[in-house]
């Protein structure tokens, strides 16, 4: 009789983990998430996975990123590579992390002047508590009337010191601005030729003197 030893072999096992991804509306904190998904582990194998994501796995502003594992276990890993841990030939997957505009929607509104010889506008903008305080964003309205029969858009001018619009979407609706003629001005003549007179109801700082 002759024996004959064979070997038995256990073959590690291939598995998927795959790092979640996330998403948010800006709020100016960092988006991370470090959970996966396992694709491939044995029916009976209760074995829960240890992950790290690497550092470059956050983002603060509007935009995307790779959401990377880095380690499965302790043990060093990469997107492009199959590589042993335990009982199994881990592979991973990357998940993204995404960062959308907040939207913000700003207002201005109208006013009508009686011509006064004087430049009017219509301070004040609704909705800028839509913006972070810490992001600094200045919204105000330059524009001004003058001379009767003038009208123009309250427009809406944004300052953005510290680069932050790009996380919102900013819509406007804005008012109208406008200068309407006084029409309250008499001319009292002063002179017996009838050719001079002196008017009230003018503007402040025009010539009240006609000649």
């Amino acid at each position: 009789i002759t024996d004959t030893v064979g070997t038995l072999t256990v073959l590690p096992r291939e598995l998927t983990l795959t790092a979640e991804s996330d998403q948010k509306v800006y709020d100016g904190t960092p988006l991370t998430n470090g959970t996966h998904t396992v694709d491939g582990i044995a029916a009976t194998d209760a074995h829960l996975f240890t992950v790290k994501m690497t550092e470059d796995s956050t983002i603060t502003e509007t935009g995307a990123k790779d959401n990377t594992i880095a380690e499965v276990d302790g043990v060093a890993v990469k997107p492009t590579e199959t590589t042993r841990v335990g009982n199994y030939l881990v592979s991973i997957a990357t998940g993204k992390l995404t960062i959308e505009q907040k939207p913000v929607k700003l207002s201005t509104e109208s006013a009508e002047f009686e011509y006064d010889g004087l430049a009017h506008g219509k301070p004040g903008v609704s909705g800028t508590d839509g913006f972070l305080s810490a992001d600094g964003i200045i919204a105000e309205t330059p524009e001004t009337v003058l001379n009767a029969g003038e009208s123009k858009t309250n427009a809406i001018k944004l300052t953005d010191p510290n680069g932050k619009l790009k996380n919102y979407a900013v819509t406007e609706e804005t008012g109208t601005i406008s200068i309407y003629a006084n029409d309250g001005v008499t001319v009292t003549l002063t002179e017996n030729n009838g050719t001079g007179g002196i008017a009230s109801g003018m503007a402040a700082g025009e010539d009240k003197k006609s000649a």
